[in-house]
């Protein structure tokens, strides 16, 4: 039977699988399982608005997490959830702020609103993610600036809508084989 990160690692790869192929061109497994811890968070947190019938219940859920938060921060036993004990891991790992993780909720709870901007939780999600690779990363940047600091040739794909999946992870490839990621 797999253990439990390689769970989440099938779960991220089944749910996002653009973000998880984005962990395959970290070398370090560490840091590679810590970037699954929180791309598995950042889904159960989305999870949270599809899976209850009022926004209400969707903020029960979201603040849940929030209080998984607390205790991983708070050096107590974390609930026992895949996802909940490697996000708390990848902290201690790390030393990633909370205010990373806590604006990813914010973002999703911004988003059950009627007529909210959605991709505040996007961009909460990519900045926890530059964090976690390099701690040093400024906290006024945006998701735009981190993707094209970090992957400048993976930035026209995000920004260019290409309809054909297979296309985008194609061009994502070629960008990797010729050097400009």
């Amino acid at each position: 039977m797999p253990d439990e990160a390689e769970e989440l690692d099938a779960l991220v790869r089944r749910v996002d699988p653009d973000r998880w192929l984005s962990t395959r061109f970290v070398a370090d497994p560490a840091k590679r399982a810590d970037l699954i811890a929180l791309y598995a968070f950042d889904h159960e947190l989305a999870r949270a608005r599809r899976v209850t019938s009022t926004p209400l219940l969707a903020e029960i859920r979201l603040a849940w997490w929030r209080e998984m938060l607390g205790e991983a921060y708070g050096g107590l036993p974390v609930r026992r959830h895949p996802a909940a004990q490697a996000l708390s891991l990848a902290v201690e790992r790390n030393s990633l702020p909370r205010s990373a993780l806590e604006a990813m909720i914010d973002g999703y709870i911004a988003v059950l609103d009627e007529g909210a901007v959605a991709g505040v939780s996007e961009s909460a999600t990519v900045h926890a993610a530059a964090l976690l690779l390099d701690p040093a990363t400024p906290e006024h940047f945006t998701a735009a600036q981190l993707a094209a600091t970090a992957f400048p040739a993976v930035l026209p794909l995000a920004v260019r809508s290409v309809g054909n999946p297979l296309l985008k992870r194609l061009k994502m490839v070629w960008a990797v084989a010729t050097g400009r990621i």
